[in-house]
């Protein structure tokens, strides 16, 4: 916490943003678009995978033009390595593309049926895979998605299967038989995973498939259609920060949203060359600062939207009671206040911790713990602190959601006086236990 040893403060609080998540049910705005046809630095001969680093990069498979060129958040040329042939870091069609938890990009390339990793900027790593029908090998290996582990899953879409490797590409688990049934795949395309490992396979029967990390099935939606819900050709996928799922639907020009159980959230696209409009998008990705990336391949360009839907602000968060008093041991009821929501959404707010700068049972406290107990959208804290100390400042972590899938993160503080004099003593000595 920020507050100095020196500090003296009648009212406590901090609030502070930790990352707005982004999602909502209202289609995102286009933002700007880069590239045309061509085998130039930032032009592109259809675009079949792309993904976003946590600087905001974007790394581009270039399919036809056997390569991945990198980009910053905004268009802007950075680097490309690859070129035909089969030679470590060269590329025969190019397809699927993920990023690991230390930075590493790993691109999935048809023509070799292998995988390849390389650092961020390129340099050749690893390599694993072959044709045919065994652990580690491929026929047609399309999308590919990385957890927050380093695992990669691959999508051996002509084996209607997905292998599980290690970073290093030692191979792990594999699932999946030809059918529609659960657990079944006709032809697996694309491939994502959450923050929670959850593995989201889009195959051509068409539907959406989840899975636990070790492939067990967990619930399944779409169906041939145009409707909301529904696919031609569910190629590209990608989750956000608060398990969404995007979803390219190539045949059909255009991107729809899911929860991550599968109900529909919004659409946006139709065929054309225009502004937020498609010709055979084959990957989607959303970014961690609230936009989102499409390759939009037959009109050789990535498009970029924001994501609509504004998270509350937290940074204007105070507690009901900042000072508590006197210490008599018992419970009082904090709250939090002063939370808003750009877009005038409801807000709901929900405690998520508690901590302190004393010990729970140390000297000159007087009382067990816990000394604390959370409720929902408020908490109770215990009206104590040590006799030989400089006063008690309880931390209050919080969460507010608007609803619709956005939400903030932040803390305020509430301070138990060592005594009332003038001006009132709230030292944060900078020791963190758990008062619950």
């Amino acid at each position: 916490m920020g507050v100095s040893k020196k500090a003296r403060i009648l009212v406590v609080f901090l609030s502070f943003l930790a990352g707005p998540i982004w999602a909502g049910d209202d289609p995102p705005e286009f933002v700007l678009q880069w590239g045309s046809f061509g085998s130039a630095p930032g032009q592109f001969r259809g675009m079949h995978g792309l993904v976003v680093d946590v600087d905001g990069d974007v790394y581009v498979v270039d399919t036809r033009n056997n390569r991945v060129q990198k980009f910053t958040g905004d268009g802007v040329f950075l680097l490309e390595w690859g070129g035909f042939g089969a030679a470590p870091g060269r590329f025969n069609h190019p397809h699927g593309v993920g990023i690991g938890p230390l930075g590493n990009i790993y691109v999935s390339e048809t023509g070799n049926n292998r995988v390849q990793k390389f650092t961020s900027d390129g340099v050749f790593l690893a390599t694993w895979g072959s044709f045919g029908n065994g652990d580690g090998q491929f026929r047609h290996n399309h999308g590919l998605a990385v957890d927050s582990d380093g695992n990669v899953f691959v999508a051996d879409r002509n084996q209607n299967r997905v292998q599980k490797f290690t970073s290093d590409g030692i191979f792990v688990m594999a699932w999946g038989t030809p059918g529609t049934g659960d657990g079944q795949f006709s032809g697996t395309n694309g491939v994502a995973v959450d923050a929670e490992g959850n593995v989201f396979v889009g195959d051509s029967s068409p539907r959406i498939q989840k899975f636990t990390n070790d492939g067990v099935f967990i619930t399944s939606w779409g169906s041939a259609g145009i409707g909301d819900g529904q696919f031609n050709f569910p190629r590209g996928l990608s989750t956000d920060a608060m398990g969404n799922l995007y979803v390219a639907d190539r045949n059909l020009h255009r991107m729809q949203k899911f929860t991550g159980s599968g109900e529909f959230l919004t659409k946006w696209g139709s065929f054309g060359g225009g502004v937020g409009q498609f010709n055979s998008p084959y990957a989607v990705r959303a970014g961690g600062n609230g936009f989102v990336y499409v390759a939009d391949s037959s009109n050789y360009r990535i498009q970029k939207f924001r994501v609509a839907n504004d998270p509350p602000v937290c940074s204007t968060a105070q507690p009901t009671k900042s000072i508590l008093w006197p210490p008599n041991h018992k419970f009082a009821a904090v709250g939090i206040v002063g939370v808003n929501d750009p877009d005038g959404d409801e807000v709901t707010i929900t405690v998520t911790s508690v901590t302190q700068d004393e010990p729970v049972n140390g000297l000159g406290v007087g009382s067990s713990g816990p000394d604390a107990m959370l409720q929902g959208a408020e908490v109770l804290l215990r009206k104590e602190r040590s006799g030989l100390g400089n006063g008690r400042v309880y931390s209050v972590g919080f969460t507010a959601a608007d609803g619709k899938g956005a939400r903030c993160t932040g803390v305020v503080l509430v301070c138990v006086p060592h005594d009332r004099r003038k001006p009132i003593d709230c030292v944060d000595d900078g020791e963190i236990h758990s008062s619950l």
